[in-house]
């Protein structure tokens, strides 16, 4: 019988050492984290003292903003940093945590992206030796028991791509330091160096033309909230539904969603959002935008929304996209495109290799 805890058939679960091991991961990657948490505060200026704007926190709903005093910050670990969607975990941006403590009476933390402006700078520096950074929330007992009849975390398995412990464990080579080197060995003996694409980068990387790269589109639009209205607001009034619909479109790509594995085109003619297409009748790849503008909340497997609420009426919405192909794929585009992948613009690629991860925006 396999281990019910890291699916090996060579124990069972009361004889598995990941356990032991993965809790030495929490300990360390989780000091890590804070530590890095506190350097995305210093680098936006939030310090304790420091008064930031943020959305309205009071029962005044003629305030548009609230200026309220940092204090202190919330509870981080390496379980913090996923959640739970559906029957998936994915990983959480750090930015969007909310962990910060301000000096009013609303209770609720707020994370670094609803710091909108530095008020009153602060010189006071946060403790980085102290029990914020040092103390564990879970000793290995409590660690033990959140993992009692479940499987391992995907935290510990690697298999996440916005995953902190392989982010704060294993070293990334930055596009700059790979482009650096592939330039390098492109030089020729006259010293003339050659020009450097995304597919001259990927071909220098221990990859195969399996490996997954996983596209991932961002945008923003503020406005009424109260309406109910926003979510469609920030598909119509942004880039987004274009970039999608050229991306899903583009046959060499042949992208797939993120839940599902589904080929992307395909989800959408399962929710019978195509039919009204006549072949020949205008461009697809307009349609497919239209489609997506119009029917923006049906199509869950392409878009994603966070609504940041402001006050009682005004917000911002984030909507993004996450969605995958292959390096094989990639490399026919480019061959398609002449060395570029135009559907790309605007997306960041992202995927794994020995070294590390490599991001690149397209």
């Amino acid at each position: 019988m396999p281990c019910t805890y890291c699916s090996s058939n060579r124990h069972t679960r009361g004889k598995c050492d990941k356990i032991e091991k993965d809790f030495k991961t929490y300990e360390k990657v989780s000091i890590l984290a804070r530590e890095k948490y506190i350097n995305t505060l210093l680098e936006k200026g939030i310090r304790p003292g420091a008064v930031v704007r943020t959305y309205n926190r009071t029962e005044n709903f003629m305030n548009k903003f609230s200026e309220t005093k940092v204090v202190n910050l919330g509870e981080l670990d390496v379980l913090s940093h996923y959640k739970k969607i559906g029957r998936s975990i994915t990983g959480i941006y750090i930015e969007s945590q909310n962990l910060i403590e301000l000096a009013d009476d609303n209770e609720d933390r707020v994370s670094v992206k609803h710091c909108y402006e530095i008020v009153e700078p602060s010189s006071e520096e946060w403790d980085t030796t102290g029990n914020w950074v040092q103390t564990q929330l879970l000793g290995f007992d409590e660690f033990k028991a959140t993992t009692k009849g479940k499987k391992r975390h995907p935290a510990f398995t690697g298999e996440i791509y916005t995953c902190i412990v392989k982010k704060l464990t294993i070293k990334e080579e930055t596009l700059e330091e790979i482009v650096a080197r592939v330039k390098k060995l492109d030089t020729t003996n006259t010293g003339e160096k050659m020009s450097v694409t995304i597919i001259d980068t990927i071909n220098n990387l221990d990859v195969t033309d399996d490996t997954i790269v996983t596209l991932r589109y961002e945008d923003s639009h503020e406005g009424w909230h109260s309406t109910g209205e926003l979510e469609d607001d920030a598909v119509t009034e942004t880039n987004t539904a274009n970039a999608i619909a050229e991306l899903i479109t583009d046959k060499q790509l042949l992208v797939r969603t993120v839940f599902g594995d589904e080929v992307a085109l395909d989800s959408m003619r399962d929710a019978d959002l195509l039919e009204e297409y006549e072949r020949g009748s205008f461009e697809f790849e307009t349609f497919i935008a239209d489609v997506i503008r119009q029917n923006a909340c049906e199509c869950d497997d392409l878009i994603d929304f966070e609504t940041i609420q402001y006050d009682h009426k005004r917000g911002r919405c984030e909507v993004s996209s996450e969605l995958t192909t292959t390096v094989g794929n990639m490399k026919k585009a480019a061959e398609a495109g002449d060395g570029d992948i135009y559907s790309l613009a605007g997306w960041t690629a992202s995927f794994e290799h020995s070294g590390g991860t490599f991001s690149a925006d397209m």
